[in-house]
């Protein structure tokens, strides 16, 4: 989730007071070890005498979609900063996924194909290279980067702070879960997965059952010696396809993929086909031959880019008037996957640094930004807003 709270007002100040004052830094380097025991998603972070930071936008989030709504808001003049979870900026996008899917090329545009134009006008590209090109255009932009901080609660007070995390539905049944209890419960499944991987690979290369083919074609595949030195050489990132999302005013739906609705205060294109995985796979018996089927997904192309509306990454106003989510962002589970490509969150979060500044600059809520202003700042920047549509 990436999430960013403005800075508009007296009132505003002393919310982001509060939010600095309950992250918490995690230890800030890695006890000596084996560098493969370092693969981790969650580390117990130490208690810290609170401290106030003055900031007028805060990014929650490290991502690429983080890193890029903290780069624009800066741009704009606004004293920003980013707070990421581990010791890295830029995601999935740093973090392993470097072949990155698209959609249509021609509707990226602004941050995002800056971005890619600076790594050599490519989308396959080392991880490495990707953290080095984001730290750099952070310090360019002059972005107060946090590492090691997770949330420790979050408080609300009238709509001028974040929603507060503490009192969300609980993730299963029972009573709500403690922030400190759900990041060991993360570190668990992340673990589940590091296991599963390595444990797959191993079993291709070397176990006896497999065919020898596929065990010599296994035997070929490695880990990159100049990536992911401190972890052993495997990515620090698990990929989280999907996860709760917010629900706005508006909520992109299937209609928007097909084009037959068209949002008219787009702050950003969409394009890559919906689609789902499979959830399983089952076998089944067909013509007395039993066989094994994929179960759970589905794919089907879109219209064509299309606008992903500006309602779906602002809360509704009645909930809180200083945050944008441009990630979790209000969208059914069929258009989310379409929107969850890296360079759509990048877009979207640009348009979501940019509507902070809007909001800090007439002080105002975020609902209530002026969209036509916003639009001719985002298309001067190079956002495109707009794509013909079949």
């Amino acid at each position: 989730m990436i999430a960013m709270w403005t800075h508009t007002a007296a009132a505003y100040r002393v919310a982001i007071h509060l939010i600095a004052a309950v992250i918490l830094p995690a230890l800030a380097a890695l006890a000596p070890q084996a560098a493969a025991d370092a693969l981790h998603y969650h580390r117990p972070s130490v208690a810290v005498k609170p401290v106030a930071l003055e900031c007028e936008v805060a990014v929650y989030g490290g991502t690429s979609a983080g890193t890029i709504a903290a780069i624009q808001a800066a741009r704009m003049g606004r004293k920003t900063i980013l707070i990421s979870f581990n010791q890295h900026v830029g995601g999935l996008t740093s973090g392993g996924l470097t072949a990155t899917d698209l959609g249509k090329p021609d509707s990226i545009g602004g941050l995002a194909l800056e971005f890619y134009a600076r790594l050599g006008g490519k989308t396959d590209f080392k991880a490495s290279s990707a953290e080095k090109l984001y730290r750099g255009m952070l310090t360019e932009a002059g972005v107060t980067v946090l590492p090691g901080r997770k949330l420790e609660s979050v408080n609300m007070d009238g709509t001028f702070e974040p929603v507060n995390f503490s009192e969300l539905p609980p993730p299963r049944r029972g009573l709500p879960v403690p922030l400190r209890k759900l990041y060991e419960m993360r570190e668990e499944i992340f673990q589940d997965h590091v296991t599963y991987q390595q444990g797959l690979l191993y079993f291709l290369a070397n176990d006896p059952q497999v065919p020898k083919e596929l065990q010599e074609r296994s035997r070929k595949f490695g880990l990159d010696p100049g990536e992911f030195r401190e972890t052993g050489h495997w990515p620090h990132q698990l990929y989280i396809r999907e996860g709760r999302r917010m629900v706005s005013d508006y909520v992109v739906t299937q209609a928007d993929c097909e084009a037959k609705r068209l949002a008219e205060d787009s702050v950003g294109l969409a394009s890559y086909p919906m689609d789902s995985h499979f959830c399983q796979r089952v076998p089944v018996e067909e013509n007395g031959v039993m066989t094994v089927r994929n179960e759970g997904g589905f794919g089907h192309d879109c219209a064509g880019p299309y606008p992903v509306s500006y309602r779906a990454i602002v809360p509704k106003k009645e909930e809180c008037e200083n945050l944008l989510v441009p990630v979790s962002l209000s969208a059914s589970h069929v258009a989310f996957g379409s929107i969850r490509m890296e360079p759509i969150f990048m877009i979207l979060d640009q348009s979501a640094g940019t509507a902070a500044s809007f909001a800090i600059d007439n002080q105002i809520p975020v609902q209530d930004v002026d969209y036509e202003k916003l639009k001719l700042r985002l298309v001067a920047d190079g956002q495109r807003l707009n794509f013909p549509t079949p």
